[in-house]
């Protein structure tokens, strides 16, 4: 995304935020100002907890059918991809040069495919009401 497209969600979804009781005073005021918060808080506000094993183990071995496996499989590509590599570490996540390839190639696959997706499969139903509900 563009400096100007990033900004213009980070607005938008301080919306969002406000619609879960968030005080628009208490968020960032900007993206720039957001992501030094953020980076703050990846480097010294984060702590491992019980809760924060029970969500890992939850996200990345869900209780699924072995045909699932498949899928689950990319989501814990990208969910452990994504994660900061310190967080990564103190969670003993594996993570290798491969894997991290992987991730690359998946991510280029979907900047490339998802444009050429119609509505109905790119985008959740909910997106797709408000959409309509905005035109």
């Amino acid at each position: 995304l563009s400096t100007t497209e990033v900004d213009g969600y980070y607005e938008e979804m301080k919306l969002l935020g406000e619609a879960y009781s968030i005080p628009r005073d208490a968020m960032p005021p900007d993206y720039a100002c957001f992501r030094r918060y953020w980076d703050s808080m990846l480097d010294s506000g984060l702590r491992i907890t019980e809760t924060t094993w029970d969500v890992a183990h939850a996200v990345l071995r869900p209780d699924l059918s072995p045909l699932a496996w498949p899928a689950v499989e990319l989501l814990r590509l990208v969910t452990v991809g994504l994660l900061p590599p310190g967080l990564r570490a103190e969670l003993g996540l594996s993570w290798s040069p491969g894997r991290e390839r992987a991730l690359a190639g998946s991510q280029l696959a979907a900047r490339r495919l998802l444009p050429l997706l119609p509505a109905l499969v790119r985008r959740f139903p909910n997106a797709r009401t408000g959409i309509l509900r905005a035109a």
